[in-house]
Order: structure tokens, then sequence, then C-alpha cells
């Protein structure tokens, strides 16, 4: 495997564990805020549809920004950090539609999966608000995404 393919799986494997955990944090957090007889009320098989589908948008936002991430010098570092911040608003677009794929299917396109997929672009970023732990995970996982990307670049 090619250098540039190695650096670009990594990117893809990275963003979909971040698409995945920043989902769950997002759900942990809305979940807090529940009673029990709500939250008895959460399909779990809803939930799991959701972590995976937002593996997968991270997975298909990492795969469209995986040329950011791993480059040298300042600049690098700059468009790594671009990178996770467009990787993670791809990633929650495309996790929300992905996600609704058998809602979509089971009763047509209406007006509120259009909100609910375009409310996919700010999951990550509104997991973030007043959470400085999640914030230093996206940070953490933005900066090792970048250095493993390198290392594979450099063969």
């Amino acid at each position: 495997m090619s250098p540039s393919r190695k650096a670009r799986l990594t990117v893809i494997v990275l963003m979909a564990i971040l698409g995945a955990t920043f989902f769950f944090g997002f759900l942990s957090e809305d979940m807090g805020h529940v009673t029990e007889e709500q939250r008895d009320t959460v399909s779990q098989t809803l939930v799991l549809r959701y972590i995976v589908a937002m593996a997968l948008g991270g997975a298909i936002g990492g795969a469209i920004t995986a040329g950011l991430f791993g480059r040298h010098g300042v600049l690098g570092w700059l468009l790594g950090f671009v990178g996770g911040v467009l990787a993670s608003l791809l990633g929650g677009f495309f996790g929300s539609a992905l996600g609704l794929v058998p809602d979509l299917i089971s009763s047509g396109f209406v007006l509120p999966d259009v909100v609910a997929v375009g409310f996919g672009f700010v999951l990550i970023p509104l997991s973030l608000v007043g959470e400085p732990l999640m914030v230093a995970v996206w940070l953490a996982l933005v900066v090792i995404t970048h250095v493993l990307a390198r290392r594979a670049r450099n063969g």
C-alpha cells in the first residue's frame, strides 16, 4: 500500500472514531437532562443505528478531507486543523443523512428530515459547547490523526 493510501486510511478510520465518539458524547449529555421514564422510551436500536451512521459519516468526512492531514510545517498543522473542522462538519452531515435512510425508505422524504440532516452539520460543534473535556478530546483526536497521517505519508 502506498504511503498516500496509508495516510488516507488512517484519516478515514480516526474520523470514523471521532464521529461515533462525539455522537455518543452528545447523546450522553442530552440523556442527562431527561427523566428516567423518558430515557426508557429511547430505542436502543435507534441509538446503535445512529452511532454506526455517525461513524460512517465520519469516515466519509475523513475520506473527503484526508489530503489536508499529515502535511509538514506550520501550514501542515493549519491544514490539519481545518481538515479536522471540515471532517467533523461533513461527518455530522453524512452521518445524520445515513441515520435517516431507514426512516426515509419507510415514510418518504418530509421537511423534518431536511432539518435533521441539516442539524447533523452542527452536531459535533454543539457537543463541544460548554464541554472543555470534549474540546480537548476533539483536539487530541485531530492532532493524533495529523501525526499518524504524517507518519504514514513518510513511509
